[in-house]
């Protein structure tokens, strides 16, 4: 994808990802050219994480993308996303522990969340994993269940 500006990117992901649930600070932090190579991934990504339900909703907040229930202040995170710079990004799901894949890391230094427990890293050069959506999905009731 061209590099095109903030507006136009925002309304790219809406229509095509339907992500119109995603701040505003996060599509400007991604709109610049060094994150050319990463963005498409970077999107959907989001879109998958945002997908899981209407009251999903992703916040940029200073390096990271906090995914939370609703968008409140007592809102519940389910996955975050470090965006540290424009080379790779780190996802972080609230996953039971029986959930295993190769791809899952350890919290990296820098990029861990209370409640969050596997961590994956992708780069331009990854293919997402199938499963992300399920993880996503996974993570989203997992932390549903705690409001329960």
């Amino acid at each position: 994808m061209t590099a095109i500006n903030g507006v136009k990117l925002l309304e790219f992901a809406t229509n095509q990802f339907g992500i119109d649930q995603l701040g505003p600070r996060a599509i400007a932090k991604i709109s610049g050219k060094a994150w050319d190579e990463l963005r498409l991934n970077f999107l959907v990504v989001c879109g998958m994480l945002l997908d899981v339900s209407p009251d999903a909703f992703g916040e940029l907040i200073t390096t990271y993308v906090k995914f939370t229930i609703g968008n409140t202040h007592i809102s519940r995170v389910y996955a975050a996303m470090w965006v540290k710079n424009s080379k790779s990004f780190t996802v972080g799901f609230a996953l039971p522990d029986d959930c295993i894949h190769p791809m899952f890391t350890d919290a990296l230094k820098g990029m861990s969340y209370k409640g969050l427990t596997k961590y994956v890293t992708i780069t331009s050069e990854d293919s997402i994993p199938e499963e992300f959506s399920q993880w996503a999905e996974i993570a989203y009731k997992v932390r549903l269940s705690e409001l329960e």
